[in-house]
């Protein structure tokens, strides 16, 4: 959302320079021919997310940091020179108050089936994982003897194998999404593997942890970022062996700062 935001205010500052006789730089002519409709895609994903609120798809964590944020903006609210506006405000933010309150954590706990989404690739993932299942077997099985030569060729596919699931739980990783929040999908799809599929043959789904560092979300694609003014060009992803995000020091995911804006935006 903040990037969004950030490539609005971006295109604004560009589009106030040819308004004043200005020629852009290459940089900004790129960026201005590549972009379009910052402000429809901007008023989407609020609106998207403040559904995912009214319809209750939250986890217990996405709602703690809702209410502390709805609880800040009721107080900002009450400190405001009193007027129409600011009532109409208060007055929403009231109502998301009510609302986040009637979120009880075994409601959203019912949810868990259905929210946070599956990975992008489960489709792909699970035969994947079931072909290494057997594999995994005759792995164990050479530990304690020898294998035939058919088993033995059988297991030069188990790396292949693995390369390609790691490769898809990674591709699956959402562009902004938070790598506590990945992790957890990530768990989820391998625990649900294991349950119905692993006890039957021995085998289960790899607990390997996927690296940070070698994700790129939106399906495997490098992102190329914007730097806007006075920021800082960031490194990529952090690595799964540095420090994890804070939820809460951070907002927790993408999802968060949404609707924070979201919040801001319809009630100004």
């Amino acid at each position: 959302m903040e990037c969004i935001e950030g490539l609005v205010e971006l295109l604004q500052s560009i589009e106030n320079k040819l308004m004043g006789g200005h020629p852009l730089d290459s940089a900004e002519q790129s960026l201005y021919d590549e972009i379009g409709e910052l402000k429809e895609k901007l008023a989407y994903t609020q609106k998207e997310a403040a559904k995912h609120v009214d319809e209750g798809l939250l986890t217990v964590q996405e709602k703690e940091m809702l209410v502390e944020m709805n609880q800040k903006r009721i107080s900002t609210l009450m400190k405001e020179k009193n007027s129409t506006a600011v009532a109409e405000k208060l007055k929403k933010a009231l109502a998301r108050k009510e609302h986040l309150q009637s979120l009880t954590d075994e409601k959203l706990s019912s949810l868990s089936s259905t929210y946070p989404p599956p990975l992008r690739h489960e489709g792909k993932l699970t035969p994947l994982r079931k072909k290494l299942l057997p594999l995994q077997a005759l792995e164990g099985k050479a530990k304690g003897g020898f294998l035939t030569l058919a088993e033995t060729r059988a297991l030069t596919e188990k790396e292949e194998i693995e390369g390609e699931i790691e490769h898809l739980e990674e591709a699956s990783y959402g562009w902004f999404e938070e790598e506590d929040a990945f992790e957890e999908r990530l768990q989820k799809s391998r625990d649900k593997f294991n349950a119905k599929y692993a006890k039957k043959s021995g085998g289960k789904a790899s607990a390997k942890k996927t690296s940070a560092a070698g994700r790129s979300g939106g399906g495997g694609n490098s992102v190329n970022k914007w730097v806007l003014p006075g920021q800082k060009q960031k490194g990529g992803w952090e690595s799964a062996g540095g420090k994890k995000s804070s939820a809460k020091g951070k907002g927790g995911s993408v999802f968060s700062a949404m609707m924070l804006d979201d919040s801001s935006s319809d009630e100004d």
